[in-house]
């Protein structure tokens, strides 16, 4: 005596006996946690080290984002950066005042203390472009250039990620 399955319940036996045969094949799901990526050391000078270097861009503006590392005996300063594909590129600051956000230049750049960290993150101490070319974000990373007081100059590439629509303090002010 032959049994005929109806239609959709042939095509779900198919399906399931094709899904068990991929499965013996393949390898077990990892139970491992991804690695997490140190962060990368951009470039050097003498005595100074860039990491973590990233850039969160909205329209024609952004703001830049990094760490520099003095492993010298005397203080530095970050006093320009430069940029082929932005108008300028400004040393900025934010700070809250009774729940107020403000962003001032700082045409004087950053310190770096000796054996210390000058840090720019979101809320803080950042470099912001302004009037980034259109095609500037084409390849995921900008070139910069961080001139220093005392070190000489250290080209970097920057990362591009998405803005962080939580630090929108980017408003030439």
């Amino acid at each position: 005596m032959i049994h005929r399955l109806p239609g959709l319940a042939s095509t779900f036996l198919l399906c399931s006996v094709l899904g068990w045969v991929a499965a013996c094949g393949s390898e077990p799901p990892s139970r491992e946690a991804p690695a997490v990526a140190e962060p990368v050391r951009e470039a050097e000078a003498p005595g100074l080290l860039v990491e973590g270097a990233h850039a969160q861009l909205m329209g024609d503006m952004g703001a830049v984002y990094f760490k520099v590392v003095n492993e010298g005996s005397g203080p530095d300063r970050l006093v320009r950066v430069e940029t082929p594909v932005a108008e300028s590129a400004e040393t900025h600051e934010s700070s809250s005042e009774d729940g107020v956000v403000r962003m001032r230049a700082r045409p004087d750049g950053f310190e770096i203390p000796a054996d210390g960290v000058l840090t720019l993150e979101p809320g803080g101490k950042h470099v912001m472009l302004m009037g980034l070319e259109a095609t500037a974000t084409a390849s995921g990373r900008l070139p910069l250039t961080l001139v220093f007081e005392h070190a000489p100059p250290i080209d970097i590439e920057v990362e591009v990620g998405a803005p962080d629509t939580a630090d929108a303090d980017h408003d030439r002010g």
